[in-house]
């Protein structure tokens, strides 16, 4: 059975109304609307994904009932037909049993649900955008409305910044996540992912640094001072990120090579990995001054020795 199909299944099951007076699943050309957000998806091929971008955009408004209901009641639930297809497939791959796994695995796929189905709409999902506005400032459906509202297309950017300024640090948090959905418009919430990179939260903090090293992609050379300062965060996950994003930016981070050489011997393992990584990328003779210094064997004595035990 082909991937795809696997997924919308999955999807299918996941996204099932649980009472009779919840908004339908709309329908189209005899398939739901969750099987044609998934041929819509990258999972799909380039003709399928033509075909059921079509298909959803003839849906129109009438899907974005169902839709708001998936945005308004995000919680997973791991029992039912969904829970033993999602089995089948732990078992497949060998995983393990993990209802935080479940819930993981059920948020992502409301993600891309709403996320692609609402970037498709576009302008025609603009009448969901009062219902999205009230959705994004309550911290249990914060995540979902602002990833909906930055999946549209254009993205309703001003209703995110306003809700950047919201006292609750689980909504700045959720929102500043969700502005990953940008893609190349995230070019346009520069300076605020950079504001939230400085916020007394250290999870708004962790989804700013995330984010600006997304964003590193289309405008690396503004994120570097930030960057620095992100890798001297008292929280390690910051760190991380911070670290991380450095990874990608390649030459035009040369500047991070002081504060990298230290981030090497930082407390954190997982930070001293990735500080590591880049310097590699970014300055190699700073990298190798850094193994040594750390007690490493520089990665040339490793090769050889690999080398001389398979002969």
């Amino acid at each position: 059975m082909p991937l795809a199909a696997i997924v919308a299944g999955v999807v299918t099951y996941v996204l099932r109304p649980r009472e009779t007076v919840a908004p339908a699943e709309p329908v189209f050309h005899g398939k739901r609307l969750s099987e044609w957000v998934v041929e819509a998806s990258e999972l799909g091929s380039k003709d399928e994904r033509l075909q059921a971008k079509e298909a959803i955009r003839q849906l129109g408004t009438n899907a974005l009932p169902y839709l708001l209901r998936l945005v308004s009641n995000p919680e997973p639930r791991p029992n039912g037909l969904v829970g033993k297809v999602i089995s089948k497939l732990r078992s497949h791959a060998g995983w393990h049993e993990d209802p935080t796994g479940f819930a993981l695995l059920e948020k992502a796929v409301r993600e891309l649900y709403v996320t692609t189905a609402f970037n498709v709409l576009g302008p025609d999902a603009n009448s969901a955008i009062p219902a999205l506005t009230n959705l994004l400032i309550k911290p249990r459906t914060s995540y979902m409305a602002a990833s909906a509202l930055a999946s549209m297309d254009p993205p309703a950017i001003p209703l995110l910044t306003n809700a950047l300024k919201n006292p609750n640090p689980i909504i700045r948090a959720n929102v500043v996540a969700a502005f990953d959905h940008l893609g190349t418009n995230s070019v346009m919430v520069l300076h605020l992912s950079i504001e939230c990179a400085k916020d007394s939260d250290p999870d708004v903090r962790r989804n700013a640094v995330k984010v600006l090293g997304r964003i590193g992609k289309y405008k690396p050379e503004p994120l570097v001072p930030i960057l620095i300062e992100s890798l001297k965060d008292t929280d390690p996950i910051v760190r991380r990120h911070a670290a991380a994003s450095f990874n990608d930016l390649g030459d035009k981070a040369r500047p991070a090579v002081p504060v990298l050489l230290k981030a090497a011997h930082d407390p954190d393992r997982y930070v001293r990995s990735l500080a590591k990584s880049a310097l590699k990328k970014i300055d190699p003779e700073a990298a190798a001054t850094s193994l040594r210094r750390n007690g490493d064997p520089p990665t040339d004595n490793k090769e050889k020795r690999r080398k001389n035990a398979e002969e």
